[in-house]
Protein backbone atom coordinates (compact mmCIF):
# COMPACT_ATOMS: atom_id res chain seq x y z
CA UNK A 1 0.00 0.00 0.00
CA UNK A 2 2.60 2.08 0.96
CA UNK A 3 4.57 1.59 -1.58
CA UNK A 4 2.44 2.25 -4.53
CA UNK A 5 1.47 5.87 -2.40
CA UNK A 6 4.98 6.64 -2.89
CA UNK A 7 5.28 5.53 -6.86
CA UNK A 8 1.95 8.31 -7.49
CA UNK A 9 4.29 10.77 -5.64
CA UNK A 10 7.50 9.53 -7.79
CA UNK A 11 5.04 10.10 -10.77
CA UNK A 12 3.75 13.89 -9.52
CA UNK A 13 7.02 14.60 -9.04
CA UNK A 14 8.29 14.01 -12.37
CA UNK A 15 5.47 15.34 -14.32
CA UNK A 16 5.83 18.28 -12.13
CA UNK A 17 9.79 18.62 -12.85
CA UNK A 18 9.10 17.99 -16.69
CA UNK A 19 6.13 20.71 -17.10
CA UNK A 20 8.83 23.12 -15.45
CA UNK A 21 11.30 22.43 -17.87
CA UNK A 22 9.16 22.55 -20.97
CA UNK A 23 8.18 26.02 -19.60
CA UNK A 24 11.30 27.44 -18.65
CA UNK A 25 11.88 26.13 -22.29
CA UNK A 26 9.03 27.89 -23.85
CA UNK A 27 9.65 30.92 -21.83
CA UNK A 28 13.53 31.33 -23.05
CA UNK A 29 12.17 30.21 -26.90
CA UNK A 30 8.97 33.37 -26.62
CA UNK A 31 12.32 35.77 -25.29
CA UNK A 32 14.41 34.66 -27.57
CA UNK A 33 11.83 35.66 -30.64
CA UNK A 34 10.68 38.88 -28.75
CA UNK A 35 14.71 39.67 -28.98
CA UNK A 36 14.85 39.06 -32.83
CA UNK A 37 12.00 40.91 -33.72
CA UNK A 38 13.73 44.03 -31.88
CA UNK A 39 16.25 43.63 -33.25
CA UNK A 40 14.48 43.61 -36.76
CA UNK A 41 12.64 46.82 -35.49
CA UNK A 42 15.77 48.91 -35.28
CA UNK A 43 17.39 47.56 -38.12
CA UNK A 44 14.38 49.12 -39.94
CA UNK A 45 14.42 52.26 -38.58
CA UNK A 46 18.12 52.45 -39.23
CA UNK A 47 17.62 52.02 -42.50
CA UNK A 48 14.69 54.75 -42.85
Amino acid sequence: MSSSLHGNDDSVDVIRRWRCLTECGNYKKQRRQQQQQQQQQLQQQSKQ
